[in-house]
């Protein structure tokens, strides 16, 4: 999704989102959606509002695949391009070149930090459910479906007698 500075005049504009996520660069997303505010002071373009998508997971602990709706909120800095260092020279960046993004000849492309934020949104250890067991260690049986029979291991017997000691 790309914004011409052209067609955004001074001032605040609503943007809709309404993007089918690339099933390559977001595999198992669904389409992006959202209502953005881009507004323009001069060359610099603040970009904000939410994102709202789903996505295919799979549990992380019984590893059954289940589907989670996402929201991300967005807070993006745009500015143009400044001049690359010299070849062989160094340039040293400020705290405004860090928190903004560049943009090059009058156009802003919004995909790389719509994926960014998408990426963000998605869980580290996704859940089917909060209370999810898991998978038995021993037999691999799914203990959301019932007891497997199997017995809790206590792990390395060498440590039976601290166990005992901490009145554990």
């Amino acid at each position: 999704m790309k914004i011409r500075l052209r067609d955004l005049g001074e001032g605040r504009q609503d943007i809709g989102i309404d993007q089918p996520a690339a099933q390559r660069e977001l595999p198992g997303c669904g389409p992006l959606r959202g209502e953005l505010v881009a507004e323009r002071t001069g060359d610099v373009v603040l970009v904000t509002g939410e994102l709202r998508f789903s996505a295919e997971l799979s549990c992380s602990r019984c590893l059954q695949p289940f589907s989670g709706t996402f929201r991300q909120e967005l807070d993006l800095c745009y500015r143009p391009a400044t001049a690359a260092a010299a070849p062989g020279k160094e340039r040293e960046l400020s705290a405004d070149d860090l928190a903004a993004s560049e943009y090059h000849r009058g156009e802003i492309d919004l995909w790389p930090e719509l994926r960014e934020a998408v990426l963000l949104a998605l869980p580290l250890k996704p859940l089917c459910r909060e209370d999810c067991r898991g998978l038995c260690p021993a037999c691999g049986a799914d203990r959301n479906q019932g007891d497997c029979g199997c017995r809790e291991d206590r792990g390395d017997h060498r440590w039976d007698r601290l166990r005992e000691l901490a009145g554990g």
